[in-house]
């Protein structure tokens, strides 16, 4: 069955254009399960998403997008894929990432102590960086890294790759 299943979702893939997201133009009522998800990348990973999963992160602000991994993952291969070769992370990389340390280290995946240099370099200004000095000094390091997600979420927000991602993900839900 899954061979079947994979089988049917590589034609449907070969049928679609070439984009950001490969996927049927069905209307919802008519669907099958294996079109209600939509291929990533045109071929260059072996991700597909769930229909509902694009729709969520289309209606989502930057904030519910970071907390939500199905549409963090979404968002990261959206990124990576418009890096292209290039070794350089995008600012909207850099948010991400930022993002993500801070929910490691207030999850406890991290060690501050062990990892600091790092975390000093997502800090987005010098300013921040004297915040978590202060932030450790005072041992209320769990709100800093509170402010430093909000802080990345209200920038992924502005964020021209952020913009061009909703775009992208509305011209493939018509």
């Amino acid at each position: 069955m899954s061979k079947d299943r994979d089988i049917e979702a590589s034609k449907l893939f070969l049928e679609s254009e070439r984009g950001f997201f490969a996927t049927t133009s069905s209307s919802s009522s008519q669907r099958s399960p294996i079109q209600d998800l939509i291929k990533c990348f045109c071929g260059v990973c072996e991700s597909w998403f769930k229909r509902k999963s694009i729709e969520y992160a289309l209606k989502a602000n930057g904030e519910e997008i970071l907390r939500d991994q199905e549409s963090r993952e979404i968002l990261i291969k959206f990124l990576k894929f418009r890096q292209g070769k290039s070794h350089f992370q995008s600012p909207a990389q850099k948010i991400v990432h930022c993002f993500e340390v801070s929910e490691d280290v207030l999850n406890g995946k991290r060690n501050l102590t062990e990892e600091l240099d790092e975390v000093n370099e997502i800090c987005y200004t010098e300013a921040w960086e004297e915040r978590l000095t202060q932030a450790i000094e005072n041992g209320i390091t769990n709100d800093f890294f509170h402010d430093l997600m909000r802080e990345s979420a209200i920038r992924l927000e502005n964020d021209s790759q952020f913009v061009a991602f909703k775009e992208e993900l509305k011209k493939k839900l018509k």
